[in-house]
């Protein structure tokens, strides 16, 4: 998973930079007054980044019940550990298939 975090910094260095600095000026509001700049860093991501495209679309039940838990019980996060854990679950079992399927140039040049 680092591997596709690094990619998502390499491609989306900007988007993730705006939405940190919206998250840290607004840590009371940031669910709703960071919106847009986390729809910008998703979209970045999922344009830019293969694998997070695949999680997006095979996991999407996950997300979702992970999603509606937090805002269930937003004064009480641990709550969702269990939805939390399903969606973990689920995007490592995506990634682990796509690492497997689709090497990346950096991959086929490592020396063995």
């Amino acid at each position: 998973m680092d591997q596709t975090l690094d990619e998502v910094v390499k491609h989306c260095a900007v988007q993730l930079e705006l939405y940190q600095r919206c998250i840290e000026r607004n840590p009371e509001s940031w669910e709703t007054d960071c919106r847009q700049q986390r729809q910008d860093l998703t979209k970045c991501s999922e344009d830019n980044v293969g694998a997070l495209k695949e999680v997006r679309i095979k996991c999407a039940y996950a997300v979702k019940d992970y999603e509606t838990c937090l805002t269930s019980n937003h004064d009480e996060p641990e709550k969702c550990i269990d939805p939390l854990r399903e969606l973990y679950e689920c995007t490592q079992k995506v990634h682990d298939v796509w690492s497997a399927t689709h090497n990346t140039t950096e991959d086929q040049n490592k020396p063995e």
